[in-house]
């Protein structure tokens, strides 16, 4: 009888796993977004204003602050050849170009030459509603690379290119320079941003701007308000002895003004700035380009929300890929939405959704545990090969310290996001159970793209079924891929 009880009781807290984890939701949007995508067309909004958003939600950091090491009073990445010319922004766009600002930094950090990124592809062709064009951010920097659509060079998409909204004239077929697919967004304490600009190079930030702070005679800026941010500000150095209106202290800023605005383009940033350093951004790696390259996802305009359980840190995806090609599988890529996130993955070849049972596992992604909130891709334990039309499952799991949103979704977002959301491919769940999956898409109540993306290289050979052939035939395909590894198209 005892045992019977024990069963039942079991039983019971299994199919009501989403009652001990309290209800599943969305995270409400950044206020400040929201006032920002409200105001954003005001007919007295000055044109210097123009140009970029505060994050859609907010992130998850920690709220020690790391020690302050001994740096220097001065430093300047103007004195180390490591920062690309000064950009002219056109009407706007100033967040596409503070991006390619803050990459092309980075490549020369990296040892890599001088790169004259097409910052019009971006402003342009980023794939949101057209109105962000001129007021984005760099979460849509983020999704662009992540699909793999750029950084295209200037001369494979120039200024003005595409400029008419809406815009149909982005180019097509065209091959990205190189592969940026990673991205962090660090807060903004002094020691943390200090020591990134030593290490990184330029920071992408967002400021509120506006003319009336802006002193000519010494090129240095301070707001001390409230209002939302609106511009960006790529951080490249700082002088603690300098003298602004509000203090001492300042960071050195690259702006996209041009070269006749301030000193030379840049400007000085007062420490105590209140609306300054609050989100920021960078991207730090790259990857050669392949042609042979592919990246499987159904959340093309990337990560801007994330949805969880009260009273839990954690939360599982579940997504389903069909192969249209045979591919090599390689990585996984997913966000990150809180500091000391841990990311777990798994990788299946089959999924009962009446039972929520998962087998075949393929590979795994042991835990990881990240630095900063952003896009992070993961090697597979075992990489595999895959025939076109099979399919695969990949399980992860998050957890987000302090943070009760761990899961990266895609939504509709009303003139800023309007995705092209899947049916039947996605699942969330509490805790990962079998029989504890909820489909979410475009036919359910909850019309969700979860961003997890599957990179791999094309296989030209396709694995035979028998034991034997498939150890000959993976042989000749690890054969073909440490050839192409060789090949370098930068």
């Amino acid at each position: 009888m005892k045992n019977i009880v024990l069963f039942c009781l079991f039983v019971t807290i299994f199919l009501n796993s989403n009652r001990l984890y309290g209800q599943g939701s969305l995270k409400p949007l950044n206020p400040d977004f929201l006032s920002a995508i409200q105001s954003v067309n005001d007919s007295d909004k000055n044109a210097d204003e123009t140009g970029a958003l505060p994050y859609p939600i907010q992130l998850g950091y920690s709220e020690h602050q790391p020690s302050n090491p001994d740096f220097p009073a001065y430093f300047d990445l103007r004195t180390m050849g490591v920062l690309p010319p000064v950009k002219s922004q056109s009407s706007g766009g100033c967040w596409a170009y503070s991006t390619m600002s803050t990459v092309e930094s980075r490549m020369l950090v990296l040892g890599q030459p001088l790169y004259n990124l097409s910052d019009n592809n971006l402003k342009y062709c980023h794939g949101f509603f057209d109105s962000r064009s001129t007021n984005g951010n760099a979460w849509m920097s983020t999704a662009y690379f992540a699909r793999q659509s750029g950084p295209l060079l200037e001369a494979q998409d120039p200024y003005p290119g595409g400029t008419t909204l809406p815009n149909t004239d982005c180019p097509v077929g065209e091959a990205p320079a190189f592969f940026i697919r990673d991205s962090r967004y660090p807060p903004g304490d002094m020691a943390t941003i200090k020591q990134l600009v030593m290490d990184v190079g330029s920071i992408w930030s967002l400021i509120y701007y506006t003319p009336a702070y802006f002193n000519d005679a010494n090129d240095t800026y301070y707001y001390g308000g409230t209002h939302p941010v609106n511009h960006v500000f790529n951080v490249v150095g700082w002088d603690d002895n300098k003298v602004t209106a509000g203090g001492t202290g300042a960071w050195i800023c690259q702006n996209t003004y041009g070269p006749t605005w301030g000193e030379a383009g840049f400007v000085y940033v007062s420490y105590n700035d209140s609306q300054f350093l609050i989100y920021n951004a960078y991207f730090p790696t790259f990857d050669y380009y392949n042609d042979d390259s592919r990246v499987l996802l159904y959340d093309e305009l990337g990560n801007y929300g994330s949805y969880g359980w009260t009273g839990s840190e954690t939360g599982y995806a579940l997504v389903k890929y069909q192969l249209s090609e045979n591919l090599f599988m390689e990585q996984i890529g997913t966000y990150a939405m809180a500091e000391a996130t841990q990311i777990e993955v798994e990788i299946y070849r089959n999924f009962d959704a009446g039972t929520g049972q998962l087998s075949g596992l393929l590979s795994t992604v042991s835990t990881q545990t990240t630095g900063h909130p952003g896009y992070y891709t993961f090697d597979l334990n075992t990489q595999f090969p895959m025939n076109a039309g099979e399919v695969i499952y990949v399980k992860v799991k998050y957890t987000t310290p302090s943070y009760e949103w761990p899961v990266p979704v895609e939504y509709f977002i009303d003139t800023y996001a309007d995705p092209a959301i899947e049916s039947n491919v996605c699942w969330l769940s509490p805790s990962g159970a079998s029989g504890d999956w909820t489909l979410i898409g475009a036919t359910t109540a909850e019309p969700y793209d979860l961003c997890i993306n599957v990179y791999g290289q094309y296989n030209p050979v396709t694995i035979p079924l028998n034991n034997i052939s498939i150890i000959i035939s993976v042989l000749a395909m690890l054969v073909f891929v440490l050839l192409k590894s060789k090949i370098r198209y930068f």
